[in-house]
């Protein structure tokens, strides 16, 4: 269950995971709150069983009244979805996220193993330990996006906890199968002379840092290559004044002819292709995948150590030296810098980042950890029942 209803690297991921698991014969049933057939259309095209619902989300907007709204909805959504894990016959819950208590909660009182995946940081780290001390011994297995996502919930519990590493489709993102001549779908990516075209790619919201971004560019309008960031991404509703905010700043900045908000597309493998680098400016994030995309595709990127990242960029890697803290712009413009300057850096950064990809995130490798934990949580499960 994910409380998101928009095509992110969660929902990929049950895309992904999902084919490989209906092959090992395990069925994958996504819920998610209706949000546009934008998802269901993707999951369909995957041969992805799914159910809309009008499960509560935590929204940014009015916090503390989307909390009591969230609280008073509570017993009726688990009482939903109690009924709904009958109706689909559900064998175990997989829930996404630290605010999927109303699933957490049906799973446990209907007696179904439950995985509960943290893959969030926005929170800050004492809050999020504190919930996951609170309601975390719910799950039979508490897993994770990375090391460093379970340090910001202070687990350490080695026998209930497992690390699911976000995968990548490297049949999809293959640099060998799609090159820099297809077509994208965005005309703005079209290569004007022998520009440096820079890439940025994920949704118009304050988490991935684009104030940040538009900021360490400012002092790079000097060089002596000529450059162009393409953001990708779509402006949410629920932040348009985040994208106003941000075409002001463009503005105030002198960018205009530099800057270019191009929308959202579900063609990465082409977009990816077309570009010469790949920033990712997070502030707060679990797995990144346009990170893992762009590596897929043998490009260099430029990232916050958020989330995975510092273990992709493991100590002793050249690509290492692109990873910087965030919310640090200056740190970040010396970085672009140093990617639209150098080539042979940039060669460097892409190949030791498929390396990694080749060696910990492919599907296969996801799907094979998502069926261990099942597998070990249905016997849990079953040896709760007998001892009790």
């Amino acid at each position: 269950m994910v409380l998101d209803g928009r095509i992110g690297g969660p929902q990929r991921r049950i895309a992904q995971v999902g084919k490989r698991l209906r092959v090992k014969g395990w069925d994958t049933l996504a819920v998610f709150p209706n949000m546009g057939d934008e998802l269901p259309k993707f999951l369909d095209s995957h041969g992805i069983k799914y159910e809309t619902s009008a499960l509560s989300r935590i929204r940014r907007r009015q916090p503390v009244f989307n909390l009591m709204r969230y609280c008073v909805r509570l017993p009726l959504e688990v009482v939903w979805l109690i009924a709904l894990f009958r109706r689909r016959h559900v064998d175990i819950v997989h829930a996404n996220g630290l605010f999927s208590l109303q699933a957490a909660l049906a799973a446990r009182l209907s007696g179904r193993p439950l995985i509960w995946h943290f893959n969030d940081m926005s929170l800050p780290a004492w809050l999020s330990a504190g919930a996951r001390r609170l309601f975390g011994g719910l799950a039979h297995y508490r897993v994770y996006s990375s090391r460093l996502v379970m340090t910001h919930y202070g687990d350490w519990d080695g026998a209930r906890t497992a690390l699911f590493y976000p995968p990548v489709d490297l049949e999809t993102f293959d640099p060998a199968r799609i090159s820099e001549g297809n077509d994208s779908g965005i005309p703005v990516l079209d290569r004007r002379g022998e520009e440096f075209l820079l890439l940025a790619l994920g949704h118009i919201n304050p988490l991935k840092g684009y104030g940040d971004l538009l900021s360490a560019l400012e002092p790079l309008v000097t060089l002596a290559v000529a450059w162009r960031l393409v953001i990708v991404g779509a402006p949410l509703e629920t932040n348009r004044e985040y994208f106003d905010a941000l075409n002001a700043q463009v503005r105030d900045l002198g960018l205009e002819k530099r800057v270019t908000f191009a929308g959202a597309t579900q063609r990465i493998p082409e977009v990816l292709a077309a570009c010469d680098a790949v920033v990712m400016c997070s502030v707060a994030e679990s797995g990144p995948m346009v990170v893992l995309e762009a590596l897929a595709m043998g490009k260099p990127v430029v990232a916050t150590a958020v989330g995975i990242v510092p273990e992709i960029y493991r100590d002793g890697d050249e690509g290492e030296i692109l990873v910087v803290p965030p919310r640090n712009p200056e740190r970040l413009s010396l970085a672009l810098k140093r990617a639209i300057e150098d080539d042979s850096l940039r060669q460097e950064n892409g190949e030791s980042g498929r390396r990694q990809l080749v060696a910990r995130y492919s599907v296969d490798r996801a799907a094979n950890e998502h069926m261990r934990v099942y597998d070990q949580s249905v016997t849990t499960a079953a040896d709760r029942v007998k001892s009790g």
